[in-house]
């Protein structure tokens, strides 16, 4: 599907928004919104997933976390792995987008 370019900058202009009231960067923004979209996700998919290095990922995962966004657990398939979830907070947080979900659904494609 085309997106318009209207509908990117409506789009961007909501999640940019959703940030700045969360006094979020963008790539952490980015980081949250895969992590809340994904349910539960590794550490190496998430990074690639936002285009951020694993050494950078670590650290804003580490940071992140510190402040309440995301929560860390055992992959019940792999005891070796952590999987990142979104906690509370990220839900609370994000459930605020879910009136904008005619705006940005369109370009973002996620469930």
């Amino acid at each position: 599907m085309t997106q318009s370019f209207e509908q990117l900058m409506a789009a961007n202009h909501v999640l940019t928004a959703w940030r700045i009231e969360h006094g979020l960067t963008a790539n952490e923004g980015a980081v949250l919104l895969e992590i809340y979209w994904a349910g539960a996700i590794g550490a190496a998919a998430l990074s690639r997933a936002v285009g951020i290095s694993t050494a950078s990922m670590s650290r804003m995962i580490a940071r992140l976390e510190g402040e309440g966004w995301l929560a860390r657990s055992g992959d019940e398939r792999d005891g070796r792995r952590l999987l990142i979830q979104p906690s509370k907070r990220l839900a609370n947080a994000a459930a605020g987008l879910a009136g904008a979900g005619p705006v940005i659904g369109p370009v973002v494609r996620r469930a």
